[in-house]
């Protein structure tokens, strides 16, 4: 298993930016050429379960399908774990927090990759951390368009 982590300080309000990751469908809005469907196949009291759809092509282009259960932790901190592809048992970590008056979000991902993905390893970690980012960067700007749209 392979840990990775980052910090991000953006100027987005921290109450939208929880909706907004739970907003899980709408992910593939934010990034459609890594992300080529994302849908939600079951909504309880434990989570959320969706099914995604990844377009992987650094070295080469490959369409992996996974599902994922999505859950709060605590208020600020999200839990998405990975339940089936290549990456089953891998667990990304996102919490939210207030840094003077931006959203301070921290990511830590335990990566736990099948046999036969060992190999692309570093491109896969580096991969997964360009989607989050990519993710929460454009989240941010979403915010700000719509905070912009509330007062003009």
């Amino acid at each position: 298993m392979v840990s990775l982590e980052f910090s991000m300080t953006l100027p987005g309000n921290i109450e939208k930016f929880l909706v907004f990751s739970k907003d899980y469908e709408s992910f593939s809005e934010y990034l459609p050429q890594q992300l080529k469907k994302i849908m939600i196949l079951e909504k309880n009291d434990k989570g959320t379960v969706t099914e995604e759809i990844l377009i992987f092509s650094s070295i080469i282009k490959k369409e992996i399908k996974q599902q994922s259960l999505h859950y709060e932790k605590s208020k600020t901190n999200l839990i998405s774990e990975i339940l089936t592809g290549p990456a089953k048992g891998s667990v990304i970590n996102t919490n939210f927090s207030i840094s003077n008056d931006d959203t301070k979000i921290d990511v830590k991902i335990s990566l736990k990759l099948s046999l036969q993905y060992r190999i692309l390893q570093p491109v896969i970690v580096k991969w997964y951390k360009l989607i989050l980012q990519g993710i929460l960067l454009k989240m941010n700007s979403k915010i700000l368009s719509s905070d912009k749209e509330l007062r003009g």
